[in-house]
């Protein structure tokens, strides 16, 4: 059985506020992630606590091709 805790509305705030622009500079790459949960978010070790990670970009899609216009392929 998982041990579920909750995050106080302070450290989702604070996620929210690294995760956005973290999204929307994957989004402005051109790529999809499609697999977002806790599990893929992960934060950095020792020097770096409060960097926020993105993993798992094995079912993500390309939305642009090399010219610019959006669309799936």
């Amino acid at each position: 059985m998982k041990n579920l805790k909750k995050f106080s509305l302070k450290t989702v705030l604070l996620l929210a506020n690294q995760l956005i622009p973290l999204l929307e500079r994957v989004h402005n790459k051109g790529v999809v992630h499609r697999d977002l949960k806790p599990e893929n978010i992960l934060t950095g070790l020792d020097h770096e606590p409060d960097t926020i990670y993105l993993v798992d970009y094995g079912i993500s899609k390309i939305y642009r091709d090399s010219s610019g216009s959006g669309h799936m392929y």
